[in-house]
């Protein structure tokens, strides 16, 4: 169990295939899920577990899992070290779990990897898309170029903000600022920040292991209070790392965006609703 506050938890699965896959009473709202089997059981059966994770956003898909630990040192470890291991996310995110004498166990992002499903087909006059749909994914429309800008990310307590420069030959010279939340919802904002204002707020102090937002991405999580309360306190500085987005032809209503990690979402723009996002694939 890997919540989002940066602690984990790991129950043994007591599930076997005599049991139940899941519970008919329990009906989930639109658009999210109930888990079953194992998932499930630990889910239904830890009222902590289930009020702390929620609904599932999709069905459970399988994956190659693949865990390392460190087996030797050189030498005594150094002060304030904590005994951990790594695991791979199912989706193309390496994480270090670590394991506390003393206290919850935290993690955090270290490492990517590319998920491979066999080459990406390039149909619609040689224009593929920039990545590969996860298994069961596609779409049915023609991609158009892919655009590439640059860009920084930042991993936040309720989700991921990403800084995306202006693209080429845009009238408007100030770049976006994509703030994707971890319930399924995201937001953008124009850019107005620039280097005659000040990169942060002096008088905001984080916590310790969390970090105030710079630049654009702190504009607007210290200018719009509602940003700032979904988000919470950020995870790390911002990283930079080379943006693209590409949008499927007819303008179906939504379009893909580099997340920064070997991930790409689908962001979805709805009239009069709240946008919403999914992961669409990795590269």
């Amino acid at each position: 169990m890997i919540y989002n506050d940066g602690t984990w938890e790991r129950y043994p699965d007591t599930w076997t295939a005599g049991q139940l896959e899941s519970d008919p009473t329990i009906v989930p709202p639109a658009g999210r899920y109930q888990p079953v089997r194992g998932i499930g059981k630990v889910w239904r059966e830890n009222p902590s577990v289930r009020a702390r994770l929620g609904w599932a956003y999709e069905p459970e898909s399988a994956f190659t899992g693949r865990l390392q630990t460190i087996n030797s040192r050189v030498g005594s470890p150094p002060p304030g070290y904590v005994p951990h291991f790594y695991i791979d996310h199912g989706k193309g995110i390496v994480l270090r779990l670590f394991t506390p004498v003393s206290g919850p166990n935290t993690w955090e992002t270290v490492g990517n990897y590319t998920v491979s499903t066999g080459p990406t087909p390039i149909p619609c006059g040689g224009i593929g898309w920039f990545f590969t749909f996860r298994a069961g994914q596609g779409d049915p429309n023609c991609p158009l170029t892919a655009v590439m800008v640059s860009a920084a990310g930042e991993d936040f307590e309720g989700g991921r903000v990403y800084w995306y420069a202006a693209p080429p030959g845009s009238p408007d010279p100030r770049g976006t600022i994509y703030v994707i939340y971890n319930d399924g919802t995201w937001e953008t904002y124009p850019d107005t920040w620039d280097a005659t204002q000040p990169e942060s707020d002096p008088t905001i102090v984080p916590p310790a292991g969390r970090y105030q937002p710079v630049r654009g991405i702190g504009k607007v999580w210290r200018d719009f209070p509602a940003v700032r309360a979904k988000l919470g306190w950020a995870y790390e500085p911002e990283s930079a790392f080379t943006g693209r987005f590409q949008q499927p032809a007819g303008s179906p209503g939504y379009f893909y965006v580099d997340h920064g990690k070997g991930i790409v979402l689908r962001l979805y723009s709805v009239d009069m609703a709240p946008n919403t996002w999914e992961v669409a694939g990795n590269y």
